[in-house]
């Protein structure tokens, strides 16, 4: 007890020197920065060598694959001004969790509180953990995300650290390489997905009428820094969709269900026969221009959208008072998302532009599938169905005055 009050009264000694709070507070800033970029340093090889690998066994795995090189930084556990600067934060913004923080403070301030404080905090990480984990493995990206996950598990570690006695002495060097290489091992043999975690694709089986040529196939874009490895099998026959994503020609040519191209990388085209609309009539697109003014006459099922590329001035829609006004996307193309609740829509747009004008609409049947992607679907591997972010048809329609 008498070592506790002295541990007190030197930590209260050091937070009430501004200048030792100072240096307490960078130290311990370091060290939870040290472990944080030792984790996310780990999880960027593991994106070049075996990507998601965290994502198949959940929050678990991600502790097997980046705690321990979080664990090799040493931490210290001199970090009152740290916690107390977050607590502070926490309450001014009215935070709810400022109460953890707060309890980290009692912890390093009274020795006996700190086991308190340590599983109140294991219990934070593990639920933000078991949060971020699987959104992070579903979400869009353009590059795997094993570094941002390792960065996450490294500051939570690092935080925690700061509650735990130091090492008695630093962790051994050809044991922490040797530990790292084996889970480089383990994460090469381990599965990125599995049936209970699939992987995310969008399969859409697509009619192009591109003014001057017509073609059909199925579209098959992978949703995740992965891309389509381990696919090959099902996918031997696909050729790589050659557009610049960030250029119009990608909106003006491809029926995106929602405009999210600049996250999509890998994706590739499967030649199939035109898709069984089941009845319904086509998506129509049509111009009419009179000087600079350009009708354009849509007529669709109730999900569609335009993309317009031109000097576009202003536009405006039939049968609405006040339209937003036209915004060019960094792509250099303008969108306009159209629904009207019901199976059949039809839309009139007045476009006023300088110089020519290309309209491309994309017509979305959600509910809608066919033979040839239940075929597909067939012929994916267990861990890749289940997941698609969508499986229907679309039609695309190219126009230029």
């Amino acid at each position: 007890r008498a070592g506790e009050r002295r541990s007190a009264v030197e930590a209260r000694r050091r937070a009430g020197s501004p200048a030792e709070a100072l240096q307490a507070f960078g130290r311990a800033a370091r060290a939870v920065f040290a472990a944080g970029l030792a984790a996310a340093a780990f999880g960027a090889v593991l994106s070049l060598l075996a990507p998601m690998r965290w994502y198949a066994g959940g929050v678990p795995a991600a502790l097997v694959l980046f705690l321990p090189p979080a664990a090799f930084v040493g931490a210290d556990e001199d970090a009152l001004a740290l916690w107390s600067l977050v607590c502070g934060l926490g309450a001014l913004f009215n935070i709810g969790a400022a109460y953890a923080a707060c309890a980290a403070v009692l912890g390093l301030l009274c020795r006996s509180l700190r086991p308190v404080a340590l599983v109140v905090w294991i219990q934070i990480a593990h639920t933000l953990l078991g949060v971020a984990v699987p959104l992070l493995g579903r979400v869009g990206s353009r590059v795997p995300l094993d570094a941002a996950v390792g960065a996450l598990v490294g500051i939570l570690a690092g935080l925690i650290r700061t509650l735990t006695p130091p090492w008695p002495r630093p962790p051994n060097k050809r044991v922490s390489v040797s530990v790292l290489a084996g889970l480089l091992v383990a994460a090469c043999a381990a599965p990125a997905f599995t049936a209970a975690r699939p992987k995310r694709l969008a399969l859409q089986h697509v009619s192009r009428d591109l003014e001057i040529s017509r073609d059909s196939g199925l579209w098959v874009i992978p949703l995740d820094g992965s891309r389509l490895r381990g696919l090959g099998r099902a996918l031997g026959r696909a050729t790589p969709v050659a557009c610049d994503k960030t250029r119009p020609p990608c909106y003006l040519e491809y029926p995106w269900f929602f405009p999210f191209a600049d996250i999509v990388r890998g994706d590739v085209w499967l030649d199939a026969p035109s898709p069984d609309l089941a009845g319904d009539k086509p998506a129509s697109l049509a111009l009419a221009r009179i000087g600079d003014a350009v009708d354009v006459s849509v007529e669709g099922p109730s999900h569609m959208h335009v993309v317009l590329r031109g000097d576009v001035r202003s536009w405006s829609f039939a049968g609405v008072r006040r339209a937003p006004e036209p915004r060019r996307r960094a792509e250099g193309v303008y969108l306009a998302q159209l629904t009207c609740g019901r199976a059949r829509c039809s839309f009139r747009i007045s476009v006023r532009v300088d110089g020519p004008l290309e309209v491309s609409l994309a017509a979305h049947r959600p509910v809608l599938t066919t033979e040839a992607l239940e075929n597909l679907r067939r012929d994916l591997p267990p861990w890749a169905v289940g997941a698609e972010w969508g499986k229907f048809v679309s039609e695309l329609v190219l126009r230029s005055v």
